[in-house]
């Protein structure tokens, strides 16, 4: 979702596939550090974010298998530089940042999506086959020849790049290394 809300600001069209409906809870990355906090300034989400139910980071506990423990708390100066960190559920923070990108009008949302595979027109990429919110298989273009922009150093470095994107992480991988066959440094 930030990858997306970043292209998003920048002009870009966007297109963010998810499997799963928001708000939805995950059992990880439920805080949030400096870095997490800097982008959301700089998303410009930070006077939503501090409406978030949310708790105040002070320190880290890191716990062993074996039962020790090791508290490390938050230097005062960096505390009092960057200011606290915070822990947020994920199905608030997540949800917080899907609604975030359904207001950018550069954004198309769709939830309960499984990407299936990359779709060519002869050695071009011109989308992905998904399955809907309806279970039905779709073809989802991603480009038209009026956004392309170029980039890098040619063809063999991927030369083009579609500013209508689709954005995604459970397949990205798999997806990624069929279309570039591992070409990728």
């Amino acid at each position: 979702t930030t990858t997306a809300l970043f292209l998003g600001k920048a002009g870009k069209k966007v297109l963010l596939l998810d499997k799963e409906k928001f708000p939805r809870d995950k059992i990880c990355a439920d805080n949030k550090t400096w870095k997490c906090l800097d982008i959301l300034k700089e998303l410009g989400l930070w006077k939503e974010f501090k409406k978030l139910p949310k708790k105040e980071i002070y320190g880290v506990l890191i716990g062993s298998p074996a039962g020790h423990t090791m508290y490390t708390p938050l230097l005062e100066k960096d505390v009092q530089e960057k200011g606290l960190w915070y822990n947020v559920r994920r199905e608030v923070f997540d949800n917080f940042l899907v609604q975030a990108c359904k207001q950018n009008k550069n954004i198309t949302v769709r939830e309960k999506c499984t990407v299936l595979k990359p779709l060519f027109e002869g050695k071009q990429m011109i989308g992905v086959q998904i399955r809907n919110e309806q279970g039905k298989i779709e073809a989802v273009p991603y480009y038209t020849q009026g956004n392309l922009e170029r980039v890098g150093g040619g063809v063999n470095n991927f030369g083009i790049l579609r500013t209508f994107m689709v954005v995604g992480a459970e397949q990205s991988y798999n997806i990624s290394h069929k279309i570039f066959k591992n070409k990728a440094n």
